[in-house]
């Protein structure tokens, strides 16, 4: 049967918008890598971390156009794709100290709109670049547990970092800025604690899903 007028109006609006994604990932990619080619530079290491973490920052939002263009969506997010792969590529970018960093997930398979999802990925991004950072500055290996719990009232993420000898510790400044706007923007709540190791436990009950 052919499809009615409207409905080819809609496959090829559908269509439209999966380009549009595909285009606004692969710029941020490019801005990815510009910034990691500035990093390899050279520099002073502070400087080489800020850069990391702005790379982050950016591959977030990348990683949620590509996971839409990838799973060909439109407007809506699988948040437990999405958080998986935030966290491998974080943990890769680190090379031979992500290869010693076990991890393991306990995911929710929701699906959130695009600039929740971005919301959660930039909060995830700044918690995980702080487990990695104490952990390298520790050395020795780690073991790194992500989990989400979606549901009607909001959600909730939590990041465990089991590594000897370490302690809580506020986030850097920058870091500490973003993700305390983006937890208040959605009413919620952020915990740092821990023994041998960190907790992150962030509690975002404003933040909508489906």
């Amino acid at each position: 049967m052919a499809k009615s007028v409207a409905q080819a109006q809609v496959d090829d609006s559908q269509d439209v918008i999966r380009e549009v994604h595909h285009q606004v990932k692969n710029t941020l990619q490019v801005v990815c890598s510009l910034l990691r080619l500035e990093g390899r530079a050279g520099g002073e290491s502070a400087a080489k971390e800020s850069l990391r973490r702005c790379e982050g920052r950016v591959q977030t939002m990348a990683l949620v156009y590509d996971t839409l263009y990838r799973e060909g969506l439109c407007l809506e997010v699988p948040i437990d794709r999405y958080i998986r792969a935030l966290t491998e590529y974080v943990v890769k970018a680190w090379g031979p100290l992500g290869n010693a960093i076990q991890v393991e997930y306990a995911l929710d398979s929701a699906t959130m709109p695009t600039k929740a999802a971005i919301s959660c990925g930039l909060i995830l991004n700044e918690v995980l670049l702080d487990c990695l950072s104490s952990a390298q500055t520790h050395g020795g290996s780690s073991f790194l547990f992500v989990r989400s719990d979606v549901h009607k009232n909001g959600v909730r993420l939590r990041v465990d970092l089991e590594h000897e000898g370490l302690v809580p510790r506020e986030l850097p400044k920058l870091s500490g800025q973003i993700v305390r706007a983006l937890v208040q923007q959605y009413g919620g709540n952020l915990e740092i604690h821990g023994v041998n190791g960190l907790r992150y436990s962030i509690d975002l009950p404003e933040l909508s899903s489906r």
